[in-house]
């Protein structure tokens, strides 16, 4: 007595569109990749440089920009590598920085930091980004004063990166 003899019917709902296996999403992101660093390596040209390895790699040379004569010959200059991992563009890619000339690892830091904000920001969107990064790198060298330069001009450095930060904190808000 207690139980039914009905079976319970199984609920019609909204059937889930057929999903990408991992190896189309993997095959749809090597090629968006390849694509970004074709585009990459004809913008920047000498400037970039791929990397063999296990995953794609590149690395763009950094140096300020400026308006009146394109890039700036100044003394300073970084080198930013790129590794793109599996995921991406909705995963950020692994960024170093590596200084060359007039740039002080405090100011390397703050950069790279500047730039995994901006990299977490796009991976949120899903958007190719490494342009983008590079562009807000050579304006944040716009506005760093050469290591060389004296102990004032220092002072002054520090300064103008709040004056970054207090502009970046007012665009992402």
């Amino acid at each position: 007595m207690g139980h039914s003899s009905k079976k319970k019917k199984k609920r019609g709902g909204a059937r889930r569109a057929p999903s990408k296996d991992h190896n189309s999403l993997a095959a749809d992101n090597s090629e968006l990749i390849g694509e970004e660093i074709t585009a990459l390596c004809a913008i920047f040209q000498d400037e970039c440089e791929v990397v063999s390895g296990s995953l794609p790699q590149i690395q763009i040379k950094l140096r300020p920009y400026s308006k009146d004569t394109g890039y700036d010959e100044s003394d300073i200059s970084a080198l930013l590598s790129v590794r793109f991992l599996s995921g991406y563009p909705n995963k950020c890619p692994k960024l170093r920085i590596i200084p060359e000339k007039g740039l002080s690892v405090v100011d390397a830091d703050n950069l790279l930091s500047l730039l995994h904000d901006q990299a977490n920001s796009n991976a949120r969107e899903g958007r190719v980004m490494i342009y983008n990064l590079v562009e807000a790198a050579q304006e944040f060298l716009s506005e760093v004063v050469p290591q060389a330069e004296s102990r004032e001009s220092v002072s002054l450095s520090i300064d103008q990166f709040a004056a970054i930060i207090k502009h970046k904190k007012c665009m992402t808000s």
